[in-house]
């Protein structure tokens, strides 16, 4: 991929790196925070638990999307300058006791 993206002369989002990065940086125990660990009874999903090491919750997700922002931007790409501020307050819908805003129409997770 890092090749390919190099021969090609095209920006590249290595998010395999950064990812890699942000875990070992975490550690053992405290990446578990970022991937789809629940308790018996927690999630109806879930009743007996959920122990997944390869999954991301809400947390690691948001985990994710940063670290690809933050190279959107770096590498100045186009999409970088349609991402959007939270919208103001009053526009939001509940869901699952999370806040996701509204914005024209499309759904925006608030960060």
């Amino acid at each position: 991929m890092r090749d390919v993206a190099a021969a090609q002369k095209v920006p590249l989002i290595d998010l395999d790196k950064r990812s890699q990065a942000l875990l070992q940086n975490m550690g053992v125990e405290n990446s578990k925070l970022l991937f789809l660990h629940l308790m018996p009874g927690e999630n109806p999903n879930y009743p007996a638990g959920k122990e997944d090491n390869t999954h991301f919750n809400e947390l690691g997700a948001r985990k994710m999307a940063q670290l690809v922002l933050v190279d959107l931007k770096a590498l100045k790409l186009g999409l970088a300058e349609r991402i959007v501020a939270p919208c103001p307050p009053g526009k939001h819908l509940f869901l699952h006791s999370r806040v996701y805003t509204l914005t024209t129409g499309r759904r925006f997770v608030q960060f």
